[in-house]
């Protein structure tokens, strides 16, 4: 049965972590504090088999587990959410991209031209992470978007060698 914490408000300026009943923080960023529910996962041995972090930040840790109990492999899987990034053009300025691809399309980014959002006039391709217009902007316009990618990390643990552990890491 997974275990369900749930964060707890702190005052404003602070950056505590809750540790006892509680497995998650509340920390004061510049837009504001941070709510969180972590869930724990366990399998039939009583070994975490995956941390899920949902809210106002979103992650899932994963673990494979040997026969000795050694972790084989860690998993993260990060929701990132940029805010008003600037967008690079294209030469005609019809095609603007992101720094990230593979946009989550379970939330609706935000886009704006010159500091006000814009709903209308353009596609999204949440594939490629490029905002296309349907006619060309000036060249002296500023598009920013924000948008929801995920990032995954993949740890992979070898024990082969007497006396140490090689982690392999890859992003993508």
């Amino acid at each position: 049965m997974p275990l369900k914490y749930q964060s707890v408000k702190q005052t404003p300026g602070k950056a505590d972590a809750v540790v006892g009943d509680f497995f998650n923080a509340y920390v004061k960023v510049n837009r504001g504090d941070i709510n969180t529910t972590t869930t724990i996962n366990y399998d039939s041995n009583n070994r975490v088999t995956s941390v899920e972090v949902t809210g106002d930040i979103e992650y899932t840790i994963s673990y494979t587990y040997d026969s000795q109990d050694r972790i084989l492999t860690t998993t993260y899987n990060i929701a990132e959410y940029i805010f008003k990034e600037h967008l690079i053009p294209n030469e005609s300025y019809t095609i603007y991209t992101a720094r990230f691809n593979g946009w989550n399309t379970n939330y609706t980014p935000s886009v704006y031209k010159n500091g006000t959002q814009i709903t209308s006039g353009f596609s999204i391709n949440y594939t490629n992470g490029t905002i296309t217009f349907t006619q060309a902007q000036q060249s002296t316009d500023d598009i920013q978007v924000t948008y929801k990618h995920t990032i995954i990390v993949t740890e992979t643990y070898d024990y082969s060698q007497s006396n140490k552990v090689i982690i392999t890491r890859s992003v993508s």
